[in-house]
């Protein structure tokens, strides 16, 4: 009877947890205890579960914790404010909940021990693993922002679907004295992997869940990385108000369009802040790096306009391609997409990139493996201080030489031609190098040189090591201090980020310029002595490679 109780335990050990060879890098491990979210005082769940020692008829104390966290979600005694915590393993021994979970229309956080840590090795060590059995984390039941997932590993989903995460309005929309009920939870501090969507969403699944109060879904301090969907294999968004920040996008694919993120018919609460998205692919379709479509919420009409402000962010190494292929009217815009526009009520939409870096993407079509700006009636463009540097187009044609390629305009019928400003940018080929493609007339001509306004330079931005995928700039690369700290376009006040995307205060130090691209390279003041006497002691900027 012993050695069958011990056989038992062994058993029961085995189904949670395995031992892992991986190991999260240096950097992982720093991108994730930015912004952590950890409480200042340890929080006492309200449920604990542990798949190794947990029995889901225990009652979910800490000392007699349930197997699976639905099981603690089920609980009458869980309800809107309660928190539920799964413990964590290590890196090497992960605690692995092999399970699908629902919040069920809770208001309630569902967090691994790094709500109380604030431990990224507490994100490698907790992982919530679907089984390849529909999505992993299901919230479709009009949760609210005080629904919160935090500090997990999410893997192994398949639905048609939001194979890692599904959020949505529950399939209607309820008014109460003009306010929208929908789905709007916070999702924070999670790795996001190995997910498969047949449709939308390999990695997150987001629709329906827009507000009038500029409600969010609340996306922070993600990895998103190795999903894949026929559209949106990192992140699929329709019709939703979202506030997406500090977000890595890596080897997401797509079938179709949308490799990296798919955001359309949105509005952003804030800026999309501080994106990394890198080794995106779609085979067959457009847009690599992701595509950003803006719409207007339901009552809200502020200005007659809706605007989203890109900020931050790098894309590179991404491609868009053709399996098998040499046609080149596919494999479209390597990059990123900004597509604007009048939406459904009218509203002009309009898309600010700011400070972003843009780098070694590539496209299989003639348009650009960097930036592809769509144009729909009078929507509207603007890029200001950023890098566009050695995208191509024609990647793996059979008939047309790849060649560099940095912005493609695409005009729609109907639409304003050419209502794009670029400014204070480093465009590698400088205004030759950008195109604009006439969809009425399917021809290429170069646009109106009124688009090219001030401060745009054409020279080698000396990137760190892009070998070694860092695209900070060199201490002495032209992009240092030639960017601007406040501009205007089309009448309209464009604002300039005032950190970079490592969080470094912008300009550095005060008083001098921005500099181009997502990092601000750090500068330091140094006391240098002047051999004049009357001149005494005088200061010397210097700007050292950054960290």
């Amino acid at each position: 009877m012993k050695k069958l109780l011990v056989l038992s335990l062994i058993i029961l050990i085995a189904s949670c947890s395995k031992s892992s060879k991986t190991q999260p890098s240096a950097s992982d491990l720093n991108f994730f205890s930015k912004n952590n979210n950890a409480k200042t005082s340890t929080i006492n769940a309200d449920c604990y579960a542990d798949c190794n020692l947990g029995v889901d008829t225990n009652p979910g104390t800490n000392a007699s914790p349930k197997k699976h966290i639905q099981a603690c979600i089920n609980l009458s005694s869980i309800v809107d404010g309660s928190t539920v915590i799964a413990k964590s393993g290590t890196p090497t021994t992960p605690k692995i909940y092999l399970e699908n979970i629902n919040f069920n229309g809770k208001n309630i956080t569902v967090a691994s021990n790094f709500i109380n840590t604030g431990d990224p090795h507490d994100i490698y060590g907790t992982i919530i693993d679907g089984n390849h059995n529909g999505s992993v984390v299901t919230i479709a039941s009009k949760e609210d922002n005080n629904a919160q997932l935090m500090g997990f590993t999410i893997q192994n989903g398949l639905a048609a679907n939001g194979g890692g995460i599904y959020v949505a309005g529950a399939g209607e929309t309820i008014y109460n004295d003009g306010q929208q009920f929908a789905t709007t939870p916070q999702l924070r501090n999670l790795k996001i992997t190995l997910n498969t969507a047949t449709s939308f969403g390999g990695g997150i699944f987001i629709a329906d869940s827009e507000l009038p109060n500029t409600t969010p879904v609340v996306m922070q301090n993600l990895e998103i990385s190795s999903n894949n969907a026929a559209q949106g294999g990192g992140i699929f968004a329709n019709i939703a108000t979202l506030s997406l920040t500090d977000t890595k996008l890596i080897g997401n694919t797509a079938a179709g369009d949308d490799a990296a993120m798919s955001l359309i018919s949105v509005t952003a609460v804030g800026d999309i802040d501080k994106l990394y998205i890198e080794g995106n692919h779609v085979e067959g379709g457009s847009c690599a790096g992701g595509r950003i479509r803006p719409i207007s919420v339901y009552g809200m009409t502020p200005n007659n306009s809706t605007n989203i402000r890109v900020t931050n962010s790098v894309v590179v190494n991404n491609i868009a391609s053709l399996k098998g292929d040499s046609c080149n009217d596919t494999g479209k815009c390597g990059g990123l997409c900004a597509e604007v526009g009048f939406d459904n009520y009218g509203i002009i939409s309009k898309v600010d990139l700011v400070n972003s870096t843009f780098a070694k993407n590539k496209s299989k079509s003639q348009q650009s493996g960097g930036l592809c700006i769509l144009l729909h009636d009078l929507g509207r463009v603007n890029v200001i201080n950023s890098i566009f540097w050695d995208n191509t187009k024609n990647y793996g044609s059979l008939n047309i030489p790849e060649s560099a390629h940095q912005i493609t305009i695409i005009n729609s019928p109907g639409s304003l031609a050419n209502n794009v400003g670029l400014a204070y940018n480093d465009i590698q080929g400088g205004f030759s190098d950008i195109i604009t493609y006439d969809i009425p007339n399917n021809s290429y001509y170069q646009p109106a040189s009124s688009i090219f306004l001030s401060g745009n330079i054409n020279l080698d931005p000396l990137f760190v090591d892009p070998i070694n995928g860092n695209y900070s700039i060199n201490l002495n690369s032209p992009a240092v201090n030639t960017g601007t700290n406040s501009i205007s376009i089309g009448g309209q006040s464009i604002a300039i980020p005032t950190d970079d995307i490592v969080n470094m205060l912008r300009p550095s130090p005060s008083g001098t310029k921005v500099d181009m691209g997502a990092y601000e390279v750090e500068q330091v003041v140094i006391p240098t002595f002047d051999s004049r006497p009357s001149n005494g002691l005088t200061v010397k900027p210097f700007k050292p490679r950054p960290h």
